[in-house]
């Protein structure tokens, strides 16, 4: 009799160790049957976004009454007011206010799924009833089921950003034949530009940044060896759910912060627990 409690008190230890590991959030789930709806919340009242298929990945982030909560899926359509996005380069807008709504439909009356800053980027998939369809954000987030989630990784995708690309605003004049007495004398090699950003991986403990250098950009840092800090710039949401933990970050890191910051500040594009 002792000897089976003891096998059952020892299963049901390794069940707990491993429902904590899989609990742990953010992680990496994968959908596990066909045609599992995707919804702006946690009910089956709520509008459907897209739709998901076995096999495919989602980063769940917390779950609640039998729903995952989850990053909006690439496929998903969200949409927000042109009134809110000024143009910048060919499908690629600036928000140009602060807590600006992404909705699940084409109106004021469907629900949120997401919420922007001003001067953050969005790229423009499309119109629909005078407002812009665009590719789903890093802060944009839906709803399904748990029973079609089930625990794959802690490895979390990299954060979704959209980038302006550069602009040649220089325009080459037509060049004109010269006479070899008039053609001008060789030039010296031009000098190797200073890079302003270089690609950037650490690992550190990620902690806050403390209310005295917090600001919009920047709430967290990251603590490598013990002494070296770099200041961690982001979406706060999901960086604040590795607050206290060791993390291994990749990103680009702005080596001379011109005096802003007291520290270097890294621009994170991927984030994960620490190998």
């Amino acid at each position: 009799m002792i000897k089976k409690a003891t096998v059952f008190l020892g299963i049901f230890f390794l069940f707990c160790v491993s429902a904590r590991t899989e609990e742990k959030f953010p992680f990496l789930g994968e959908i596990t049957a066909d045609k599992v709806n995707v919804r702006a919340g946690p009910n089956l009242n709520f509008e459907q976004v897209c739709q998901m298929n076995k096999g495919q990945e989602v980063l769940v982030l917390e779950k609640s009454y039998g729903w995952c909560k989850i990053r909006l899926p690439d496929t998903a359509k969200c949409y927000i007011s042109p009134k809110f996005v000024t143009p910048r380069f060919e499908n690629i807008g600036a928000i140009n206010a602060n807590r600006v709504n992404i909705r699940a439909g084409a109106g004021e009356n469907f629900s949120v799924i997401g919420r922007l800053d001003k001067g953050e980027r969005v790229r423009i998939k499309g119109q629909s009833q005078g407002w812009h369809i665009i590719e789903p954000v890093e802060r944009s987030y839906a709803w399904v089921l748990e029973k079609f989630v089930v625990y794959k990784s802690d490895q979390i995708p990299p954060a979704r950003v959209v980038v302006e690309p550069s602009r040649n605003i220089y325009v080459k004049k037509a060049e004109t034949p010269v006479a070899a007495e008039q053609a001008a004398p060789p030039q010296p090699p031009p000098q190797p530009v200073k890079k302003e950003f270089e690609s950037f991986s650490a690992i550190g403990m990620l902690e806050d940044a403390g209310r005295f250098y917090r600001s919009k950009d920047i709430r967290h840092k990251l603590i490598v060896d013990g002494k070296t800090v770099y200041y961690l710039q982001g979406d706060h949401q999901l960086l604040n759910r590795w607050v206290h933990y060791p993390v291994k970050v990749e990103g680009t890191i702005k080596k001379d912060p011109a005096g802003i910051y007291k520290y270097a500040v890294i621009s994170v594009t991927k984030i994960g627990s620490a190998p």
